[in-house]
């Protein structure tokens, strides 16, 4: 018997044997499963290493680093927020981190309308309305743009291009034209920052341009070649647009900056995107190593990984700074980094040991330093996988981790047996190993200068509108071009009029005409005579035109005076407003000297125009009075039949006059051929400004810069400036020729007393009709002017009118606001009289309890405390109790019994009755101090009645 149950023992014993092994096989089966999961899984990314090497670029410089954040409360949600975008199934076998957007509120445009319409003019501000409203439109569909498409991208660099364009010309700052740009943090959503500067709008829409291409390159599937190509070059641009965003765009803001938007946490996004582009190497460089077909070296992925692993490290590094910290990063982005760091690290670890392996099979040794690299990796798995329980990652993240440890421990077991039992090498210290080299096969792509819009279907907004510093150049330019122009002009008039001058002094070209048309007027001074009357040029014509300008110069002066008038009534509500509320008017208000600043730069410009014009007008006036030219009025006025009867022909007894004139005749006409040509030129002159001023500004807008623009837009000045000098010059000879040969006419000519008058009355007509023109030119002249200055002096009035409104509006709210204070402030102070009448009521009523308390033995637990502190206006949120302290002294009828005799009867009965203290009462009197009924009821029935100890369980909180 005893035999046989020995015999049954040894065979139970050999069952369970048999199961276990069994179970071992079926453990080993499985994990070679998972094996073979995790090589079909786990790295599908880079391109062979020669290939590669071809097509990446030279890895980052030390300045490239970047930036991470995640606006969760724990690792999990950090990692959620990974899964959120869609990065799991089709993406490899390890979830990218993407960057959260920013979100922004709505932006009130008005303030920019109203720069536009008083620094320019409401007629421009009225041509740039639609693109006020496009404006608002394309920053509302950029802020709605969050999804992770190419769409999304094209609609924030449009609105990006249209802000860039806007940096360069509004001052969209505290200072100048105050639109406030609020944005809350990419990191932590419920805080938000609010600026008034352009640049921190600019910030906002060129970080969520590189959290959406973040996105994008999270979301690839990366188990293609062309969806691993796509997100390892999203993941560099990012960090570029994370670049430029922290050099270019951040460094010019000066505001308390969100977490994303420090130093720290641009470099911690920024390599982050770059430690990601990197593992997209490493996960193909995994896949080409477990293919058959492949020459991909062990070593070759395990310095993918280390690379990938340190650029996690710098990551890091940012995410856990102090600046970081003090930013509010939450802590789930560095433990997520942390563990992105020590898989990589693993990962190294682990390559690296199998090129041990493989080096040691070639050269017969290395196998020692096989098993220590297999332990570290071990080492770092395990740190990976208590990160991942501690923190509840999902099991997709766990899963990839414990088959990569599975795989380790299964290497390590093998190792170390092998070189127990068959190698027997020494196994070195981690410390004696050399780090596992590194290959950077990514780095930085910055974005081009300036992002296109979104071309034909949307055109650059304010286009015909320069920035301010720009129009100050071409202001100044015209300025230039206007008044030489006017020098210009100026001297080729006082060329031409000298000429005629100096042949009017000879008797020409009256004594020619006379000579060549010997009876009655000569046709050529009727032909002037006629095309006087046609313009209007007459004396009588040109007086009542004078009479005009001189009408609207009053109606000028008129708005020019009124202007004045309303500044100066300004300056003096300015002063009475500042006597009546000193020091917070200047807080609250822009003083009117500063925002009035401009319009009376303006107003003295004026002045010294008005000025010189009202002299202009003067001399003309006493021209157009004198008495050689009403002499001339009536003459000029004549008829032909009389004319040609005061022109007859010279008695028969003077022989004819034989003289040859041709010679004169053709110098004069080649003179009056330049005279002609000499006022058409000066017609060009005059209109040059204007059309420099168009060349210029077609220049300035195309992005030409104002020093390479102004030369060849003022070219042409200096063209028509050669070509008056040139006609100038050859007057000079012309008149000293004609000079000549009209005294060789004169001298030809016998002298007849009805001869000369004759010459005499015809040059009279003539310098009648020269000077008509004269004056008919200045006085258009004078029309031209004023209408010009009539438009500008009206543009400035209601400038003007806009910001006086302005400043009473300014007021109206100073003092409405003034008043709300006030009325606040007397709120509280009778809140605070009602609360002192209540504690005391409430003080009596304790009084008489702790006097009946004192009958039975029984003593209050509590004195009662004012509920607000004495004197002056009670803060809005109460400060917490002070120490319960000693009551002040209750009134003199319901204090303790004074020695003496006591009351009578009819003395106690005329004190005064308190009310029934019930329980509904005491409730009653908490609400009237301002708690909520339902507080105070739970207060009472936590306190069991007490209501001095209700009250302080209310006011502590």
């Amino acid at each position: 018997e005893e035999e046989g149950k020995v015999e049954e023992e040894e065979e139970a014993e050999a069952e369970e044997a048999e199961e276990e092994e069994a179970e071992e096989e079926e453990g080993v089966e499985a994990v070679e499963l998972e094996e073979k999961e995790a090589e079909e899984n786990e790295d599908e990314a880079e391109e062979n290493e020669d290939e590669e090497e071809e097509e990446v670029m030279d890895g980052p410089s030390e300045d490239c680093i970047g930036v991470t954040p995640v606006n969760s409360s724990c690792l999990g949600t950090a990692m959620g927020h990974v899964i959120s975008y869609g990065c799991t199934g089709v993406c490899h076998d390890r979830p990218m981190l993407p960057i959260p957007l920013k979100s922004s509120t709505g932006v009130n445009f008005n303030p920019l309308r109203v720069y536009v319409s008083n620094e320019y003019s409401k007629d421009e501000a009225e041509a740039a309305e639609g693109d006020f409203k496009a404006l608002d439109r394309m920053r509302n569909m950029a802020m709605q743009a969050r999804a992770a498409t190419d769409t999304s991208v094209a609609t924030l660099q449009a609105y990006y291009a249209q802000v860039n364009r806007l940096h360069g010309i509004f001052p969209i700052n505290t200072d100048h034209i105050r639109i406030a740009f609020t944005w809350h943090d990419a990191f932590r959503p419920t805080k938000k920052s609010t600026e008034m500067d352009l640049n921190f709008e600019r910030a906002g829409v060129l970080f969520n341009i590189g959290a959406v291409k973040s996105n994008i390159a999270a979301s690839a599937d990366r188990t293609s070649a062309e969806g691993m190509k796509l997100a390892c070059r999203e993941f560099q641009l990012a960090a570029g647009l994370f670049k430029h965003l922290r050099c270019h765009v951040v460094s010019q803001l000066n505001c308390s900056l969100p977490s994303e938007l420090t130093e720290e946490g641009l470099l911690m996004v920024e390599n982050i995107m770059l430690a990601q582009a990197q593992a997209c190497f490493y996960e193909k460089s995994v896949v080409d190593h477990r293919s058959a077909s492949s020459s991909m070296k062990a070593s070759v992925v395990a310095r993918l990984a280390a690379q990938a692993a340190e650029m996690y490290s710098t990551a890091l590094k940012y995410g856990e700074s102090p600046a970081m910290e003090a930013a509010g990063l939450d802590r789930s982005w560095p433990i997520t980094l942390r563990f992105q760091q020590d898989f990589y690290s693993a990962a190294a670890q682990y390559y690296q040991a199998e090129a041990c392996k493989e080096a040691a099979q070639e050269n017969g040794s290395g196998y020692g330093e096989e098993v220590t690299r297999l332990r570290m990796a071990q080492t770092y798995i395990e740190v990976v996988l208590e990160t991942a329980a501690r923190q509840r990652m999902g099991p997709a993240i766990i899963g990839k981790a414990e088959l990569l440890k599975a795989k380790i421990v299964k290497n390590k077991a093998v190792a170390e047996k092998d070189n127990s039992t068959i190698y027997l090498e020494t196994v070195p210290t981690e410390a004696s190993l050399k780090p596992v080299n590194k290959t950077c096969m990514v780095k930085v792509v910055e974005p081009e200068p300036s992002f296109p819009s979104t071309g034909t279907l949307q055109p650059t907004l304010f286009a015909n509108i320069l920035p301010k510093a720009i129009k100050e150049a071409l202001t100044e330019a015209e300025k230039q071009v206007v008044a030489l122009a006017a020098a210009m002009e100026q001297e080729g008039r006082e060329a031409s009029k000298g000429a005629r001058q100096q042949l009017a002094r000879a008797g020409l070209p009256g004594s020619l005409q006379a000579h060549e048309s010997p009876a009655g007027l000569p046709e050529a001074t009727w032909k002037k005579l006629q095309g006087l009357r046609e313009k209007q040029s007459t004396v009588s014509d040109l007086q009542a035109q004078a009479e005009e300008l001189q009408k609207t110069s009053g109606q000028v002066a008129g708005t020019f005076l009124k202007i004045e008038k309303m500044l100066k009534e300004e300056e003096v509500r300015e002063i009475a407003f500042r006597a009546k509320y000193g020091p917070a008017w200047d807080k609250f208000g822009e003083p009117s000297a500063q925002l009035m600043a401009t319009t009376w730069k303006e107003v003295s410009h004026f002045q010294t125009l008005f000025a010189a014009a009202q002299r202009s007008d003067d001399y003309l006036i006493s021209r157009l009075r004198s008495p050689e030219l009403d002499g001339l009025s009536a003459l000029l006025d004549e008829s032909r039949r009389n004319l040609d009867a005061r022109l007859a022909q010279p008695s028969s007894e003077s022989s004819p006059v034989l003289v040859d004139s041709s010679n004169l005749s053709a110098a004069m006409l080649r003179l009056a051929r330049l005279l002609d040509e000499r006022d058409a030129l000066l017609v060009r002159i005059k209109a040059e400004p204007d059309a420099m001023y168009v060349r210029l500004k077609g220049r300035l807008l195309a992005g030409e810069l104002v020093n390479e623009a102004v030369p060849p837009a003022m070219a042409s000045v200096g063209e028509l400036k050669s070509a008056l000098a040139a006609s100038i010059a050859g007057q000079g000879p012309l008149v000293e020729e004609i000079l000549s040969e009209n005294e060789r006419f004169q001298a030809g000519r016998k002298t007849d007393p009805a001869l000369l008058e004759r010459d005499a009355l015809v040059q009279q007509l003539e310098t009648g009709v020269l000077q008509c023109h004269e004056l008919h030119a200045q006085l258009a002249e004078g029309r031209e002017f004023y209408a010009s200055v009539s438009k500008r002096i009206q543009q400035l009035l209601l400038v003007t009118e806009d910001q006086l409104y302005t400043q009473d509006i300014q007021r109206r709210d100073f003092e409405v606001e003034l008043g709300q204070s006030a009325n606040r402030k007397k709120q509280e102070s009778d809140d605070q009289d009602v609360a002192r009448k209540l504690f005391e009521q409430l003080n009596v009523q304790q009084q008489q309890e702790g006097e009946g308390a004192a009958t039975t033995g029984d003593a209050p637990h509590f004195v009662p405390q004012p509920p607000f502190g004495g004197g002056g206006p009670s803060p809005s949120v109460p400060p917490p109790p002070p120490a319960i302290k000693p009551l002040p002294p209750p009134p003199h009828s319901l204090s303790t019994p004074t020695p003496g005799p006591p009351p009578s009867y009819e003395q106690a009965q005329a004190l005064p009755i308190a009310p029934a203290y019930t329980e509904q009462v005491k409730i009653s009197q908490l609400v009237q101090m301002g708690f909520p009924k339902a507080q105070a009821q739970h207060a009472l029935v936590q306190e069991r009645g007490d209501l001095q100890a209700a009250l302080n369980v209310l006011l502590s909180g």
